[in-house]
């Protein structure tokens, strides 16, 4: 939003610059190129500053925080401010220009100086605007403070909110000799697919061994829901659609209470222990590659889930009476 305003003076700057070079005008030159240098050698700082607020955010949103409505807007103006109000005080000059133009009988030039200089004043209103906006809502989140988060009845199995991304996807550029800045709509879905390589062949398990249980962490499910959720299930049972695709679709979360309750103490105990060195280890012995860095194919969770089946029938044998009784 800064920039666009900035690169419009310095536009204009030049313009006035190359009019008052022309008429021999050696003040009105100086001031203009004044400017006009001022605002090229401020655009930069300004992209980076821009870009940094921006990454910020995505970190942010990556660790799973999310900001009040009143933490969002003081971002939006801690962002804005420095170039609002650079371009409030070049809107003066403007109208500066705007007065010399009219002395000069030049109306043509006073209106393109006068809606230059109105642009920037009203750029510099929208920011006291959002300012008085910012004061009402921290008044009206002091008055009524957002509930305490509830604890939850069921913990997280598996979290990965893109935390795995950045080696996914390093591995991937170096695979297919790509740039991480060039890469495609389907790159990136590819990359997602390897980032959850940690848990696909266990999720994948437990839906096929109809293991898998709607979690109730926020309430039954409307029917609508369970129809959707029944329907990801079968695509995945028919092989039309990758595990790793019910994980995007989760953000990157699964329950532990989406296990039913007879397997649960299994999985949990399998995905704890040995499971991640077995995963990492058919990575580089069966596939020849690291751990982020190969796509899920079905022919290779044929080869492993005989793993999982051994750990789950050792289980089974161990804990003998217990297992049954939780069926």
């Amino acid at each position: 939003m800064i920039l666009f305003p900035l690169g419009w003076v310095a536009f204009m700057a030049l313009l006035f610059f190359i009019d008052q070079l022309k008429s021999g005008k050696t003040v009105g030159a100086i001031i203009a190129g004044t400017i006009l240098v001022v605002s090229v050698i401020l655009m930069f700082p300004l992209w980076k500053w821009s870009k940094r607020k921006d990454h910020e955010q995505e970190e942010a949103k990556r660790q799973g925080k999310e900001p009040t409505k009143s933490e969002k807007l003081a971002g939006e103006i801690a962002s804005n401010s420095l170039g609002n109000v650079f371009v409030q005080v070049l809107s003066l000059m403007f109208f500066f220009f705007a007065v010399v133009a009219v002395c000069n009988h030049s109306v043509i030039w006073f209106v393109i100086l006068f809606l230059v200089g109105a642009l920037g004043e009203c750029l510099f209103l929208h920011l006291l605007r959002k300012i008085r906006k910012l004061k009402a809502q921290k008044a009206e989140e002091d008055l009524h403070p957002t509930d305490p988060v509830k604890p939850r009845s069921a913990e997280a199995l598996y979290k990965n909110k893109g935390y795995t991304y950045d080696i996914a996807r390093e591995l991937y550029c170096r695979q297919h000799g790509k740039a991480a800045d060039a890469l495609t709509e389907d790159d990136e879905k590819a990359v997602w697919d390897y980032s959850f390589d940690d848990f696909t062949y266990l999720l994948t398990w437990i839906i096929e061994k109809n293991f898998y249980q709607p979690s109730e962490e926020e309430g039954p499910l409307e029917e609508e829901e369970a129809k959707q959720i029944r329907s990801l299930l079968g695509k995945i049972k028919r092989r039309t659609m990758l595990p790793s695709e019910f994980l995007s679709g989760s953000d990157g979360y699964f329950m532990e209470d989406e296990i039913k309750k007879k397997a649960r103490p299994f999985v949990k105990e399998y995905y704890e222990s040995t499971y991640p060195d077995e995963v990492k280890a058919f990575s580089e012995e069966h596939l020849k590659a690291e751990l982020y860095g190969f796509p899920f194919r079905w022919e290779d969770y044929d080869a492993f889930k005989g793993r999982i089946d051994e750990a789950y029938q050792r289980y089974l044998e161990e804990t003998g009476a217990e297992s049954k009784a939780g069926k």
